[in-house]
C-alpha cells in the first residue's frame, strides 16, 4: 500500500509544475484504468473423453456395450488480471502505475 502511494505521488509530483488540478485528476483516472479497473471473475475448463465400443450387433450394443467415458473440469477464480495473463515483472497495480509513470516521463523528454 505504501508503494502504492509513493508510486501516486511520483506520477503527480511529475506533473505538477505544468499541470492543472484537473490534468492531474485525468492522468489520475488514466493510471487507475489502466492499472486498477480490471474485472474480476471466473473461467471453467472442461475437457470430455469418450470411448464407445461394441463387439456384438446392435442389440449387444443396446443392452451390454462397453462404454467408458471420463471428464475432467477445473474452475478457477480471479481478482484482476487472470495469473496466466500477467507480465512477469509488473504483479501488481502499484508495479504497474510505476511503469506507467516511467513511459510518461520518457515521452515528455
Amino acid at each position: 500500500m505504501k508503494l502504492l502511494f509513493l508510486t501516486t505521488g511520483a506520477l503527480l509530483a511529475a506533473f505538477t509544475s505544468a499541470a492543472s488540478a484537473q490534468d492531474l485528476k485525468e492522468l489520475s483516472d488514466f493510471a487507475q484504468s489502466i492499472c486498477g479497473d480490471i474485472p474480476e471473475g471466473t473461467y471453467t475448463k472442461t475437457a470430455i473423453q469418450g470411448k464407445v465400443g461394441a463387439t456384438a450387433g446392435l442389440l449387444a450394443k443396446l443392452v451390454s456395450g462397453n462404454a467408458e467415458v471420463s471428464a475432467e473440469r477445473k474452475d478457477e477464480v480471479y481478482k484482476g488480471i487472470p495469473f496466466d495473463k500477467l507480465p512477469d515483472n509488473i504483479p501488481t497495480v502499484a508495479m504497474c502505475k510505476s511503469e506507467l509513470v516511467k513511459v510518461i516521463l520518457a515521452r515528455k523528454k
